[in-house]
């Protein structure tokens, strides 16, 4: 066994005597650094096209996830825990009074802000959403600010139905704010579409 070491080693003497002096040569070594300056990049290249497919599939499964339909028949009560309320009965549930729920409107559905009633009282960050329907706040605001509401809002939606039961729905017998409903809307969207696309 050892005699065979050695006579792979002698094989192998001229060989390696060989490498030695290409690598100390300097078109050796600029030959090696660009060998493994390629395999580097082609394997970071391919390190990031990977990411970047899973990145791509992440976000369109996002998409999917984000433009289906909330299901609200799920998330609200059944029977008589209905709570119909209209725009002026809704003012009612501002979190003034600590034995009453705190109640807001989006979209037609009334939520309970109870559980978050730090955030929603009169001293709170979004007191301003409290005992009202928040849709027309919404639009206020991001009309002052230049902002498209839409956008705004189905966040709001989704923080919300994250975070606070549906209760019931907003009856809005107030005919005399239809006109102004209508104004909100269509300022609305005339700043959806004076927003510069991204």
């Amino acid at each position: 066994m050892q005699l065979l070491g050695e006579i792979y080693a002698a094989k192998l003497s001229p060989n390696l005597e060989t490498v030695s002096r290409l690598l100390r040569s300097p078109l050796g070594q600029a030959v090696i650094s660009f060998l493994l300056g390629y395999l580097a990049t082609t394997k970071l290249s391919q390190m990031y096209d990977k990411i970047k497919r899973d990145s791509e599939k992440f976000v369109e499964s996002k998409e999917v996830e984000d433009s289906e339909p909330i299901d609200d028949s799920e998330l609200l009560p059944k029977g008589n825990e209905v709570v119909l309320l209209t725009s002026m009965e809704l003012t009612a549930f501002d979190g003034l009074n600590p034995d009453q729920p705190i109640y807001t409107a989006l979209n037609g559905l009334i939520y309970d802000l109870s559980p978050g009633r730090e955030k929603f009282s009169c001293h709170g960050p979004y007191f301003f959403l409290a005992g009202c329907n928040a849709n027309k706040v919404l639009n206020i605001a991001c009309r002052s600010m230049g902002v498209c509401p839409n956008d705004v809002i189905k966040r709001w939606e989704q923080s919300l139905n994250a975070e606070f039961n549906i209760v019931g729905y907003l009856i809005d017998g107030d005919m005399e704010n239809t006109s102004e409903d209508l104004e909100i809307d269509q300022e609305s969207e005339n700043v959806c579409q004076t927003e510069p696309n991204n």
